[in-house]
């Protein structure tokens, strides 16, 4: 399931979804804050996608969940395994998926339907509300 353009529009909406979260924070902190805050959250969005892979990996339900209700807060890296899923060759996929995922940047699954929806949506209310925040801060 080689498709560049699907992987290219997914990591274009990790770029959005990042931009968006840090156009918020600059409404909310300062710009050395704004910059450790959201590096912070991508760091955390990808080690909870390590650990949702290694739940899965030694079927233990709470770390999956974890990094599954991580990226629903933060769906940066989750969005990154869904465009690398697209970039991956059928032989790969089929080897990978025969150990359950074992490598953990990388998906062997496509991005569920109602998860793409809800990563096109989260950047709208983040941008919503840095401009409903922006509209009473004082200048």
């Amino acid at each position: 399931p080689i498709d560049p353009w699907r992987a290219i529009g997914l990591m274009m909406l990790e770029s959005i979804v990042l931009v968006t979260i840090s156009r918020c924070g600059s409404v909310l902190f300062s710009t050395l804050a704004n910059g450790v805050v959201v590096f912070s959250l991508f760091g955390l969005a990808w080690l909870a996608g390590i650990i949702e892979s290694l739940g899965l990996v030694t079927s233990i339900d709470a770390m999956v969940n974890l990094g599954i209700v991580v990226s629903l807060f933060i769906p940066s890296d989750a969005i990154w395994r869904g465009a690398s899923y697209y970039f991956q060759s059928p032989a790969f996929l089929l080897a990978t998926s025969a150990g359950r995922g074992a490598i953990p940047f990388f998906s062997s699954v496509a991005p569920s339907t109602p998860f793409v929806l809800w990563s096109l949506v989260y950047p709208g209310i983040f941008l919503t509300w840095a401009v409903l925040a922006f509209r009473r801060r004082d200048l």
